[in-house]
């Protein structure tokens, strides 16, 4: 079949401007639809259609993009509370050691939890430690001690320090 009997079975005008204009954006359309089916790597109408789609999505690429980094920053926030919370929990249980107060080991246990914890995030995220160290050395070191000794303090010590306090 000649091209010019396809022209006209497809009703393209054929005056000089409107016609090839129709006659290229129909040569076009032929090309890149054999183009897309034959097996070879180049798929035009993919990346004709991703092109659009890209300029169709950019404002919510760019949504999405801010909500990112807004996310982004309220988990690093999170995470630097936690680990504040974490030092102060273990700063206040050493002091509170110091000034005579007894722990169970169920205590004790869960201070070393939070050391591990509070030092496995400053690996991960490379902050300088500082002088937490100390203080997670003497948990470790009383929890050795106490451990040597069977010397934790039992519920009902622990409920005494707490009732004392309640009265003063």
């Amino acid at each position: 079949m000649p091209l010019e009997d396809i022209i006209s079975l497809l009703g393209v005008d054929t005056s000089p401007v409107t016609g090839a204009t129709s006659f290229i954006f129909i040569i076009a359309v032929l090309i890149m639809t054999i183009v897309q089916i034959a097996p070879i790597k180049v798929n035009p109408w993919d990346f004709v259609l991703g092109w659009i789609g890209d300029r169709m999505n950019s404002h919510i690429v760019n949504k999405v993009d801010t909500l990112d980094q807004k996310l982004t920053g309220h988990i690093q926030e999170s995470r630097e509370g936690s680990i504040k919370r974490k030092r102060l929990r273990i700063i206040s249980f050493v002091e509170e050691g110091i000034n005579g107060k007894k722990y169970t080991k169920e205590a004790f246990e869960n201070m070393i939890r939070e050391c591990d914890d509070y030092e496995r995030f400053i690996k991960e995220t490379g902050l300088p430690n500082g002088v937490i160290e100390a203080s997670i050395e003497v948990v470790r070191s009383k929890y050795k001690e106490h451990l040597n000794n069977g010397d934790f303090a039992e519920y009902p010590d622990a409920w005494d320090h707490y009732k004392e306090k309640e009265e003063k």
